[in-house]
């Protein structure tokens, strides 16, 4: 462990100590969810933590802020309106520690932090916005992958189509990463080769007329993927085409997308290492280019990822004529 010197001054006197950080297993991040009725926060408990600190504002105001041994906060009294949440697991409770003169402090004290937004509707309906980034391998300068889930608590979409702006380090609010949520989607990933995956904190907002949610994430250090290969290209008959690719160590997911030229024609996600289109696709004799995302995110679904990693065979494309 290290050992780290505090001093508290008020100007007139100062007062030190050393604080040693003993070795531990670090908390795991809270994994919170809205209630269907939208009225409450709720995780499952986290292992090692003693208390959850839940904050709900809306830009400068703080409409919730408590401490609790409970893993879950009441949000029902909240006015119409979009919401950044902050869940915390405590490896202690403050509570208990403020409410004698001479606490016995632990040996350590871990915090672990999930964001979300939130934006209630209709009751029963209430909208969570999820946001996690990180880093594209390409053969380059790693570029920066973003990954966005926005749901009701049910895990329906959220209806029509939402505007996304991300903001952060090498994002300033006069040019954020802007892209679009379809209608019907409850996720979607995107990623920018020009934009370095630089750690920080990055603000995500989503709108739709007048709804608007907002979140964050934090960017650390984020591990490279392989970039996919071993791409070949299959023509079963009936005008039908089959991709496959070699598995990439760390991936859960994979996006097989065709493109002619510089235009996009079609993609697919799919969770193993093979992606068929059906006859119709594709234009007969055109030839097309197929380009294979690997990333470490399910994008069909489980739990949202904290952080992402994704890699593309950007340079080194499979080809083929269609039948």
């Amino acid at each position: 462990g290290s050992t780290y010197d505090v001093a508290a001054s008020d100007g007139r006197a100062t007062l030190s100590a050393a604080a040693p950080l003993a070795d531990a297993t670090l908390l795991a991040l809270p994994e919170p969810g809205l209630a269907l009725d939208g009225s409450r926060l709720e995780w499952p408990a986290v292992a090692g933590a003693a208390a959850y600190a839940c904050v709900l504002t809306a830009g400068a105001a703080v409409h919730v802020d408590e401490v609790s041994t409970a893993p879950a906060c009441d949000v029902a009294a909240l006015p119409a309106g979009g919401y950044a949440a902050s869940v915390e697991a405590l490896s202690a409770d403050p509570d208990a520690l403020s409410s004698v003169a001479e606490p016995e402090f632990p040996a350590r004290f871990d915090v672990s932090r999930a964001r979300l937004g939130l934006l209630p509707r209709d009751a029963g309906a209430p909208l969570v916005l999820r946001a996690a980034a990180g880093r594209l391998d390409y053969g380059l300068a790693p570029g920066l992958a973003v990954w966005v889930g926005l749901a009701r608590a049910d895990g329906v979409a959220g209806g029509g189509t939402w505007s996304v702006e991300v903001t952060g380090p090498n994002l300033p609010a006069s040019d954020p990463l802007r892209f679009t949520l379809p209608a019907n989607f409850t996720r979607r990933m995107v990623w920018a080769y020009d934009l370095p995956p630089d750690p920080g904190l990055y603000t995500v907002t989503a709108r739709s007329g007048t709804d608007a949610v907002t979140t964050q994430l934090a960017i650390g250090a984020p591990g490279p993927l392989a970039l996919p290969d071993g791409i070949s290209i299959q023509k079963p008959g009936s005008g039908a085409v089959k991709v496959t690719w070699n598995a990439v160590p760390g991936a859960r997911s994979y996006l097989a997308a065709a493109w002619l030229g510089n235009a996009y024609v079609t993609g697919q996600w799919v969770d193993g290492t093979t992606a068929s289109f059906p006859a119709g696709t594709f234009t007969t004799g055109v030839t097309y280019d197929v380009y294979v995302t690997a990333t470490d995110a399910d994008m069909a679904g489980g739990t949202p990822p904290t952080r992402v990693s994704a890699s593309e065979n950007s340079y080194a494309p499979a080809s083929f004529v269609a039948p």
